[in-house]
């Protein structure tokens, strides 16, 4: 049941590389990062708009990833936040088992979002992320969250995977090994990282410098 929910599928494959390239989502700078945190501490459920935010462009987590997610998945019984989260086949794109790594930046704002919330943090079982009504949010129901919130920031060409990008882009732009990058974003192919990596002719210029 959660697989047919949350599962991403691969629906490009048989679409032309540069058709693909062309609906990649766009790379935030760190000003317009800002101004989609604003845009989610405008909104009534700030807090966890905010977090979701986050662990998009703090740690690439997938739309599905996010939908998969629950309390017992980055907190351990003692209330402590985990540095890894062990992600199962049904909260994954291909229903691979993966592991999803947490800065201390972002591991001290799922506690900060689970301090507030007592009754939620004593639920491991319970959705991580979830509407007014209580209810687990959907991947889609994410998707259309990020894309209001990009919209309301006034940042064109962003979507859910914005966050993922930009987290792959940031790294590569600070020198990580491409295969630590790629262990990092969950991909399966380090081609497929490479995909990812945002190239304009600002950075190329700045890239010949170095030669």
């Amino acid at each position: 049941m959660f697989g047919f929910i949350f599962n991403c599928i691969e629906t490009t494959h048989s679409e032309p590389k540069a058709k693909q390239m062309a609906k990649q989502a766009k790379v935030l700078g760190e000003a317009e990062f800002k101004r989609v945190l604003a845009a989610a501490g405008a909104t009534r459920l700030r807090s966890r708009n905010k977090l979701l935010v986050q662990m998009s462009h703090w740690a690439g987590a997938r739309a599905c990833e996010l939908a998969g997610l629950r309390v017992g998945d980055v907190q351990e019984a003692d209330g402590s936040i985990v540095d890894v989260v062990t992600l199962l086949g049904w909260q994954t794109k291909g229903a691979n088992r993966a592991r999803m790594f947490l800065s201390q930046r972002l591991r001290k704002a799922i506690g900060e979002y689970l301090a507030a919330r007592p009754v939620l943090a004593a639920k491991p079982n319970h959705p991580l992320f979830f509407s007014q009504k209580g209810e687990g949010l959907t991947t889609q129901a994410i998707i259309n969250l990020f894309a209001k919130l990009y919209a309301d920031a006034g940042i064109k060409g962003a979507s859910s995977h914005s966050g993922r990008r930009t987290f792959i882009t940031n790294m590569a732009e600070r020198g990580v090994n491409p295969r630590i990058i790629q262990v990092l974003a969950r991909h399966s192919c380090l081609s497929t990282t490479m995909r990812y990596m945002d190239v304009n002719d600002v950075k190329l210029r700045n890239a010949v410098e170095l030669a």
